[in-house]
């Protein structure tokens, strides 16, 4: 089983976000962060934290979801919003479960 992590950042905010947890994994992770008063939300097709994609990947590859990092990759784009151009870096990491 993968899962992908997305690194969302500007100048202004960073954000990540996880695709492909199972759903108590999902749950679990969702507690993890709204005790640590970590603005995150869960959409349909993916989980928002608004933190450094290190902290979430110093929890998955944790002991208690046992991911390892199986490949990393960056883009730069350029996004004009309201007449401004702002650079967003992208940085996405698959993660593999361990012992599979």
């Amino acid at each position: 089983m993968y899962i992908l992590l997305t690194e969302l950042e500007t100048t202004s905010f960073t954000s990540c976000k996880i695709q492909g947890l199972k759903t108590d994994e999902l749950a679990s992770l969702e507690k993890k962060f709204t005790d640590l008063n970590l603005l995150n939300s869960k959409q349909e097709h993916f989980f928002e934290v608004d933190v450094q994609a290190i902290h979430v990947l110093n929890i998955l590859c944790g002991d208690d979801y046992n991911y390892r990092i199986t490949s990393q990759s960056m883009a730069m784009e350029k996004t004009d919003i309201g007449g401004r151009t702002i650079q967003v870096q992208k940085l996405v990491w698959t993660l593999g479960k361990q012992g599979m």
